[in-house]
């Protein structure tokens, strides 16, 4: 995930209702956001810009969605993630994220067949697994985050599950999420806005806490949290 690679904790929400989303609240846009960490002491240090971009595209005649995330690292590395997506369902097509360390992973999802490409560094020949899922998936972990959450069922106290892909391993994986309460943040050039605390964990790895719309820009922030960091990682929109 963008951040550490967002590798990071929490307890799972139980007895979480299976929900599915609704994808025809989404509408192209453009998004930024300034990569911090605020260490135990309370000092903050910037680590990059993450920038976000969604556009639809036409692909073998599907109308489908591309979203290009991008993070320019203050120390020069950067790393891509893209996702292409039926914007209906929500159901992924395919995805791709390319790491600062030079590997690679990028997936093709055709109903619960997922094929798996992973390059370990620049140069080296890929390797492909090809597995099949008990359930049609969503691409959570491997780049849709805070947007597909945005497209999920959001009310006060609702909580919620749905199935996905490790975003390394080829195994499912169950995400939840909780709608924590909705309250004023700052968005940056677009000044305070009234967005939806939301937490979305995966144990023993990271906790992460969105502030979400269901409107364009829709991911207004995020605080993330890695297992075993005691840094506080904050992603506030410019």
């Amino acid at each position: 995930m963008i951040g550490a690679s967002l590798s990071c904790c929490a307890a799972v929400i139980d007895r979480a209702a299976t929900v599915a989303p609704n994808g025809s609240l989404l509408r192209p846009y453009d998004n930024a956001w300034l990569f911090s960490a605020r260490d135990p002491a309370g000092l903050v240090h910037p680590q990059g810009i993450w920038s976000d971009h969604v556009q639809y595209v036409t692909i073998d005649g599907r109308r489908l969605m591309e979203r290009v995330q991008g993070m320019t690292y203050v120390t020069g590395l950067s790393l891509l993630s893209i996702n292409v997506f039926d914007p209906a369902s929500m159901r992924p097509v395919s995805s791709v994220q390319h790491r600062p360390d030079g590997s690679s992973i990028s997936r093709k999802f055709s109903g619960t067949h997922v094929e798996t490409t992973r390059v370990s560094r620049t140069g080296e020949t890929p390797t492909i697994d090809n597995i099949d899922l008990p359930a049609e998936t969503y691409d959570f972990y491997g780049g849709m985050w805070g947007l597909l959450l945005a497209t999920m069922p959001i009310a006060q106290g609702q909580s919620g599950s749905f199935p996905s892909i490790d975003e390394d391993g080829d195994v499912p994986r169950t995400a939840t999420y909780q709608v924590l309460g909705r309250e004023w943040v700052s968005a940056g050039a677009h000044g305070k806005i009234r967005a939806w605390r939301i937490s979305a964990d995966r144990p023993e790895k990271y906790r992460m806490t969105f502030w979400l719309t269901q409107a364009p820009p829709y991911v207004i922030g995020l605080e993330l949290v890695n297992a075993g960091d005691p840094r506080v990682l904050r992603f506030d929109m410019i």
